[in-house]
């Protein structure tokens, strides 16, 4: 049974945009089953509000984009409030 570790939406965001940082190690760790990531869905909006401040008119994230992310990519289990 992987050791279960809580996250918040910092770390998440660190993990995806910063090569090689330890955040980005814990979110591989989390793809292999070494580790169980979890957060909660406050997390999942603050992480939202990022995505779609910096990704605007012609470059913006679709709805179902942002959903296979959430639920298909991200190797974290989303807890409600």
């Amino acid at each position: 049974m992987p050791s279960v570790i809580e996250i918040g939406a910092e770390t998440i965001l660190r993990g995806l945009c910063q090569a090689d940082s330890p955040e980005e190690s814990l979110l591989l760790l989390a793809c292999i089953g070494e580790v169980e990531l979890r957060t909660t869905t406050k997390a999942w909006n603050n992480i939202l509000r990022v995505l779609l401040r910096n990704h605007q008119g012609e470059a913006a994230i679709q709805p179902d984009l942002l959903r296979h992310l959430r639920e298909k990519v991200l190797p974290i289990r989303f807890l409600r409030d």
